[in-house]
């Protein structure tokens, strides 16, 4: 199948496309030349790209809204300049880290120039839809039933009425269930299980949390982390682990995540969300199966270590567009390969050192609190996941490996 060419005119809603006679039913069916299942970074981002480019595309918007921190890492701030970035996106900027481990005396940070910025989840995806739409895509809310293959065609069955592609972008998040149904690969092994809540700030994290602090506990659960990211009068806190039978007898996610909240004066959490951040384990995931790309979560192409995904999601879906308009599945599969699989291959490592040694990482930040400053060179990517690896292997070691202070390989890179 060819790609979508992208000198061809811009199409819009108001010229829909052609309704087709299937080869197996009676029913007309619209066609697209893509559809992208989902419409949250990933999809947002792909779906633009494509209709910017000329191509006929119809996102499904489930409405599902995905539990998250909502900490973006400043190398990705590219990507929103891009898209439109929306004006309150640096209204709440990190540029200091507290460290904590079981209650000892915390480590503080303060950098010059800010490494991410603090975003209500539901209010970006809420920003990206009008976007998307007022850039000429359709949309409709539902989501995707099933799909089968006809000749070079797929067709598309959804919740509000059935549809033909030429390409399926699968936007639509870590759902093992959808995996499973349309036999897109198997769950990542190194997945984060976690719990999500919102409430307002306490006295003790007002007084510990100045403004542009962000919290990291490596005590709040084993093999994991817990986070508090203080939004003007909203906390945004939670706790993730990979392993849950590494819990203690008698806990779970829940009792940990309520320990977590009390341990800084916070009320204990009636409501909260569960979520799962999937990271690419050591086999490459499942980036395509003919013409079905798969971006953000539904890939696994979260960050091991940061467990961030929000970056890397818009930039996948950009990857698969181009992949799309090239004509070219083996384009997004290559791109992806060389360049987050790459990185995460260290990020996996950095989270095995961290999470699974926290009291020698703990003390090694004590001993040289200015060690924390290549996290930050990290978030604004000055330096890669390999350099920081090597850095912090190097303080643990006894040695002082060399920094390579370049900036970090795909971070900096524009898409073609």
């Amino acid at each position: 199948m060819g790609g979508v060419k992208k000198d061809s005119p811009t199409r819009t809603v108001s010229s829909p496309p052609p309704k087709l006679q299937t080869n197996n039913d009676s029913k007309l069916m619209e066609e697209y030349d893509v559809i992208v299942a989902g419409l949250g970074p990933a999809g947002a981002g792909a779906a633009t790209e494509l209709t910017r480019a000329g191509a006929r595309v119809l996102a499904l918007d489930s409405g599902a809204k995905k539990p998250c921190g909502g900490c973006i890492s400043m190398r990705w701030s590219w990507l929103f300049d891009w898209f439109g970035k929306p004006k309150w996106f640096e209204d709440h900027q990190v540029n200091r880290l507290c460290l904590n481990w079981q209650g000892k005396i915390p480590v503080f940070w303060q950098t010059k120039k800010f490494g991410a910025v603090l975003v209500d989840r539901n209010l970006l995806d809420n920003h990206l839809v009008p976007k998307v739409k007022a850039g000429g895509v359709e949309i409709l809310n539902a989501r995707l039933k099933s799909l089968r293959q006809v000749k070079s065609k797929y067709q598309i069955r959804t919740t509000k009425g059935d549809f033909r592609c030429s390409w399926l972008v699968d936007a639509s998040g870590s759902s093992l269930a959808l995996k499973k149904k349309f036999n897109l690969g198997n769950a990542s092994s190194f997945t984060y299980k976690a719990l999500v809540c919102e409430t307002k700030a306490s006295k003790k994290v007002t007084e510990l949390l100045s403004r542009g602090t962000a919290l990291i506990d490596l005590g709040a659960i084993p093999l994991g982390y817990g986070w508090i990211f203080q939004r003007g009068e909203t906390v945004n806190f939670g706790v993730a682990t990979r392993r849950l039978d590494k819990l203690p007898p008698q806990k779970n996610l829940q009792t940990c995540l309520a320990a977590f909240a009390q341990s800084y004066g916070l009320e204990t959490p009636q409501r909260f969300r569960g979520a799962v951040i999937p990271c690419p384990d050591r086999k490459t995931p499942l980036l395509s199966r003919g013409n079905i790309l798969l971006t953000g979560d539904a890939a696994s192409l979260a960050d091991p270590f940061l467990g961030e995904g929000i970056g890397q999601a818009m930039l996948s879906g950009r990857l698969a567009a181009e992949a799309v308009l090239k004509g070219k599945a083996d384009y997004y599969k290559t791109s992806i390969k060389k360049g987050l699989l790459r990185e995460h291959a260290h990020a996996r490592m950095l989270a095995g050192l961290i999470y699974n040694l926290p009291a020698k990482a703990h003390g090694l930040a004590r001993r040289h609190p200015g060690s924390l400053e290549t996290g930050f060179k990290l978030l604004r990517g000055e330096i890669t996941h390999k350099t920081l690896w090597g850095h912090i292997l190097g303080k643990i070691l006894g040695f002082k490996p060399s920094l390579d202070r370049s900036p970090g390989g795909y971070y900096s890179k524009r898409l073609n």
